[in-house]
């Protein structure tokens, strides 16, 4: 029989001290430095003595303490409101197959009129406009209506990317009287914006789930095969990858994915379950090194700078 949880209890889980918890009952799965909890998959996400929740500072991802469980901890959502709230806990354990309960997620509401913000965004970043249109008509990316966001909604809708747009950003890096240095590139952006010591962007990226394993993906040819998968932290980064492989003339048909960050072991190993080879394409940083390690097994190729957009940016590839 299924065990349901209230309200109040979801609440009461909400605002039990995560710091303490994690000591006292996943030591082996975090480690104590400069007064927070950092897990040890991915020592960019931390938890601050005496706060609720965490946070992402590689990608400014925050959560509430449910969502660090389900997220990083391999608990469904009965199972981990009722363990902060002291009723049971689950055995961190990568041996340990657990039963991911499901979670509803709330889906934005996509914009009534044109996706100015997305295309400006994302074509910033030098994804091509067909690239972006096939994606917009295959359902799976649009702007939300609130706030202008840039949302990656994978098929079967459990599993959702949040992208900020930039709108403060927006208004400041396009032609302005009181800046000089102003260089029209396209959509009015300024050339120069990602090289500006002026230019600050928007960190906000987030991640909704139906499930732990949940995650956003695209076919290279839906009318094919596939029979590789390429896995990268981000949506953005999966799209980037597809056009380097484009422009290299790489022929195979592939699914690009993005797993919302690389403390997501749990969707890699869903992903090495479908029995395609999977391609380990995470950034090349600490976290993304950390990631191959934990799975040696498994093939790898690396950005030559941070990350796939930035070599797609940059022409460098």
């Amino acid at each position: 029989m299924a065990v349901f949880v209230s309200k109040e209890q979801y609440d009461q889980a909400c605002s039990v001290d995560l710091y303490e918890f994690l000591l006292k009952n996943h030591s082996y799965a975090v480690k104590v430095e400069y007064g927070s909890v950092l897990l040890l998959a991915d020592k960019h996400v931390s938890v601050k003595k005496g706060f609720h929740g965490y946070r992402n500072f590689r990608t400014g991802e925050t959560g509430n303490n449910v969502d660090y469980l389900m997220n990083f901890l391999g608990y469904g959502y009965q199972d981990a409101v009722l363990a902060l709230v002291g009723n049971m806990v689950v055995d961190y354990s990568p041996k340990v197959n657990l039963q991911m309960s499901f979670r509803e997620i709330v889906i934005p509401e996509p914009i009534k009129g044109s996706y100015r913000n997305l295309y400006a965004f994302l074509s910033a970043r030098k994804i091509p406009l067909d690239v972006i249109q096939h994606l917009i008509d295959s359902g799976i990316l649009y702007q939300s209506e609130k706030g202008n966001n840039i949302v990656f909604i994978n098929p079967q809708n459990d599993y959702c990317e949040l992208r900020g747009t930039n709108a403060y950003a927006d208004r400041r890096c396009r032609s302005r009287a009181e800046c000089q240095r102003y260089q029209s590139g396209d959509y009015g952006w300024c050339q120069l914006m990602d090289t500006c010591a002026k230019y600050k962007p928007d960190p906000f990226h987030g991640c909704r789930k139906t499930r732990a394993d949940r995650f956003w993906y695209f076919v290279s040819d839906d009318d094919k095969p596939s029979q590789k998968i390429y896995v990268c932290e981000a949506a953005i980064d999966a799209i980037s990858l597809y056009v380097i492989h484009r422009a290299q003339k790489v022929k195979e048909v592939a699914v690009y994915v993005s797993i919302g960050g690389v403390a997501n072991q749990k969707t890699i190993d869903r992903l090495v379950r479908s029995g395609k080879k999977v391609v380990l394409a995470v950034d090349n940083d600490a976290a993304g090194q950390g990631c191959r390690d934990r799975n040696p097994m498994l093939e790898s190729i690396i950005p030559k700078n941070k990350d796939w957009n930035d070599d797609l940016k940059r022409g460098d590839y």
